[in-house]
């Protein structure tokens, strides 16, 4: 690529490759860091107390005539992940891991709350989007994670 002439398409891969190159410097940076170590633990945490709550929402959704209880654990983690932005917890930035813990409490306070309540289980995940979709109304959440391709 250094060696073609510098045309528009040309300098414009250029630019994408060199920042591209800095956003991996950054990002391997960061992830061999105390914090995103400390910050990755915390995330995991947040995400067995998900689990836990997703696990009493499958069984509230069996007993109210769900046919496909089960695929609650897939739709919820790819609302959260979709959310954030990333496709795999463990590429994610410091950023990412602290809006993922947000949007995971959010999703468990707000099952456990309409269970407690008896709120029909369509309702408690269309619910869980709603609020998620304020949250991001209001927090800049960062979309544009970084891709690496194999």
């Amino acid at each position: 690529m250094t060696l073609l002439r510098n045309n528009n398409i040309v300098v414009a891969f250029k630019k994408e490759l060199v920042r591209q190159f800095y956003a991996m410097r950054k990002f391997i940076i960061e992830r061999q860091s105390k914090e995103w170590f400390e910050t990755r633990k915390h995330s995991k945490s947040t995400r067995m107390t998900e689990s836990d709550t997703i696990k009493r929402f499958i069984e509230y959704a069996r007993s109210q005539g769900s046919e496909h209880p089960n695929n609650y654990y897939r739709l919820y983690s790819t609302l959260v992940n979709k959310t954030v932005g990333i496709s795999k917890r463990d590429e994610a930035t410091i950023v990412q891991l602290n809006n993922l813990t947000l949007v995971e409490s959010i999703i468990f306070h707000t099952i456990e709350e309409e269970i407690s309540k008896g709120i029909h289980y369509k309702k408690i995940y269309d619910d869980c989007k709603k609020k998620i979709e304020v949250f991001k109304s209001l927090v800049f959440v960062q979309n544009n994670s970084l891709k690496i391709s194999s």
